[in-house]
């Protein structure tokens, strides 16, 4: 959920770790790793959760990792 820059930007963020984020899921290789909810989804990739209303990201915004 989120504007498409967002989506982009979490989609960019998994890639870098080595995951793949689609409309399903979180995969690794052919594995679920999370898409019960979107909380797991942060959660996995180790990024501050942020809620829809405020998913109205610019390109230039990237996901918050935690301590970070």
């Amino acid at each position: 959920t989120g504007n498409p820059a967002f989506r982009i930007s979490m989609a960019a963020e998994a890639k870098r770790q080595g995951y793949k984020l689609n409309a399903r899921g979180l995969w690794h290789r052919n594995e679920l790793i999370a898409g019960r909810c979107e909380e797991h989804i942060f959660d996995a990739l180790d990024l501050d959760y942020v809620p829809p209303r405020a998913r109205n990201f610019k390109m230039d915004r990237q996901p918050l990792r935690r301590n970070g």
